[in-house]
């Protein structure tokens, strides 16, 4: 579109007269959230590009937009807004800026969206170079594309009930793992979890956008936009919690001078700690993500409970996809996100999509991270394989799963050979037991890639990622990769989502979500697979799957079976009765 081009040959303008030589604009608010609210997503506005990580660099010459491997496809498409599009795994952006800029140079940047760890590593890695990297306090963005608008929902109380903890209960735990006076947390999703309290500031993830100062004795104060409007509904129900207008933020960190007070470089903005004597600061962890991150025996019980809603919804979903094919109807990829939307809002609990539904048929199934458009989305012909991932927000727990269903009847043997490998590699992580206090996921991430590197293939996006409860449906620490270095404990949630992915021509991608238990091998854990999906048995290569193997898939699709039968039967479900016992037959 016109407005891109001309947005960026706005900035460059501005950037001349600033006497700078190049402006990073990253994926970020000022509170480092994934998803973004249309009205402060900077990136979007200036480029076009509507994802979840990635950033630009402008100069008066160069317009270079970074992203991962789970975008660079996705993010070509903004090449004709004068962008040249970068892998920074292939290509890191510290050593890339060093060889298209001059020793001397000035780096412009927003201290408001970049943390603490991130301004000290690029000042790190320029200073070789001698250039200067320069805070700009009000953002060009904004000047050029309109004001950044916050976000003002009601907040309402995530009940124990629920939570398994009361948020004082909550808070006492943290209070433990620190030693400073106060800890500043700036990250909304711990706030939400500590408080046992939400919000819908951004799509997907039900938190609200805040910082929050934790006393030692348990008292926390929270820091909102308009906290008058919004904290009616869960005043009463928070003890020793005060609310106060986010702009107050900088006059209590100044008043806590001589106070010692722990934050995370890796969270908090610089802006926010510019605001502390640097005597004062103490870095370490934020204390709030391992203890949200291995939830607690109610929450466990919750998780299971909304992946069995889930579940159901999933198999009425793909029953009425296969019946589409078999009646000939004309499918969109829009038309069945759409569909599968409506299957999760009819169940209980659930409050909304915990991310924008990838919808992806043939060729737009190797965009790893497709955005399916109503008037661009491509329909579903017979042979295609048909990738689709998906989730819900349920008061109850959050989900996220893909399948990879064949449209039609017959495969090619090369979808089905990859299929299969793919599928091998998520089961091997499924049914792997592992020692208990040394695993990380860095140690199991190769069970996921063995069957493919066989062939020479691979995948550029991690095995799997941590699952909040009732909060954000990608959550530190847990992560099983090659940098996962964490390691998984008891309670944890995470993905197990290997694939493979054929440029111009499919994708395929198998992700249920594990929860990690104990094992009845002493001192090792397992996982327990939450999510209850059928694989699609066309595409299964029977040949390449060992016994153990086909074991492992009749004795999953048996549980499926035995867990929504009864259901359907009640409700009079026929056709899906009948495409369960087809969907789950044993080999």
């Amino acid at each position: 579109m016109e407005k891109f081009t001309e947005n960026l040959q706005k900035l460059r303008k501005w950037i001349e007269r600033k006497n700078i030589t190049a402006y990073i604009v990253p994926h970020a608010d000022e509170f480092q959230s994934e998803y973004l609210c249309d009205g402060m997503d900077r990136v979007y506005k200036l480029t076009g590009f509507k994802g979840s990580a990635g950033f630009a660099v402008i100069t008066q010459f160069n317009a270079l937009f970074f992203t991962d491997g789970r975008y660079v496809l996705q993010a070509k498409k903004q090449e004709s807004y004068g962008y040249t599009v970068i892998d920074i795994a292939q290509h890191p952006y510290i050593a890339y800026l060093l060889e298209v800029l001059s020793s001397g140079s000035k780096i412009g940047y927003d201290p408001g969206l970049f943390t603490l760890s991130q301004i000290t590593a690029l000042k790190k890695g320029v200073e070789s170079k001698s250039i200067k990297l320069v805070p700009i306090e009000e953002n060009p963005v904004d000047e050029i594309c309109g004001p950044v608008i916050f976000p003002l929902t009601e907040l309402f109380v995530h009940p124990k009930s629920y939570t398994g903890l009361s948020s004082l209960e909550k808070r006492h735990a943290v209070v433990k793992k620190i030693s400073a006076d106060y800890l500043l947390i700036t990250d909304p999703c711990s706030i939400a979890w500590l408080l046992n309290i939400r919000g819908r500031d951004i799509p997907n993830t039900p938190i609200f956008l805040s910082y929050a100062i934790l006393h030692k004795n348990g008292h926390c104060d929270v820091f909102i936009k308009n906290p008058v409007e919004r904290t009616s509904s869960v005043s009463k129900s928070l003890a020793k919690v005060t609310f106060y207008p986010l702009e107050k933020i900088k006059e209590a960190l100044e008043s806590l001078k001589g106070s010692c007070i722990s934050l995370d470089p890796y969270q908090a903005p610089k802006k926010v700690v510019n605001n502390i004597v640097k005597e004062d600061i103490k870095k370490e962890k934020n204390p709030c993500l391992l203890l949200k991150a291995c939830k607690n025996v109610q929450e466990q019980k919750g998780m299971q409970l909304c992946h069995r809603r889930d579940g159901l919804a999933m198999v009425e979903f793909l029953c009425w996809l296969d019946k589409q094919y078999l009646e000939k109807k004309h499918i969109t990829e829009y038309d069945a996100a759409q569909k599968l939307d409506s299957f999760r809002k009819n169940k209980d609990l659930f409050l909304e999509p915990s991310f924008p539904t990838i919808s992806a048929a043939g060729p737009n199934g190797a965009i790893i991270h497709y955005r399916v458009a109503k008037n661009s989305a491509r329909a579903l012909k017979a042979g295609d394989i048909y990738l689709v991932d998906s989730g819900g927000q349920y008061l109850d727990g959050t989900t996220d799963v893909t399948r990879t269903i064949l449209f039609g009847r017959r495969a090619s043997e090369e979808k089905k050979d990859f299929y299969t490998r793919v599928l091998k590699g998520h089961i091997s992580i499924a049914k792997q037991y592992f020692p208990q206090y040394t695993t990380t996921g860095h140690a199991l991430d190769t069970l996921a890639r063995k069957y493919l590197w066989e062939v020479g293939c691979d995948f550029a996006h991690s095995t799997g990622h941590g699952v909040g409860y009732f909060s954000n449906v990608h959550e530190a620490p847990p992560s099983i990769s090659r940098k996962g270095s964490d390691v998984l404990q008891e309670g944890m949630v995470v993905s197990n989502e290997p694939g493979y992915y054929r440029e111009e021509a499919y994708g395929i991608r198998i992700e249920s979500l594990l929860l990690v238990e104990k094992s009845v091998k002493k001192d090792f854990l397992q996982f327990l697979t939450l999510t209850l999906v059928p694989f699609d048995k066309r595409l299964i290569k029977k040949s390449l799957l060992s016994r153990e193997e086909l074991d492992w898939v009749n004795k999953y699709h048996e549980n499926i079976l035995n867990t929504f039968l009864p259901i359907l039967k009640k409700n009079k479900k026929e056709q899906e009765v009948a495409w369960l016992k087809e969907a789950t037959s044993c080999f």
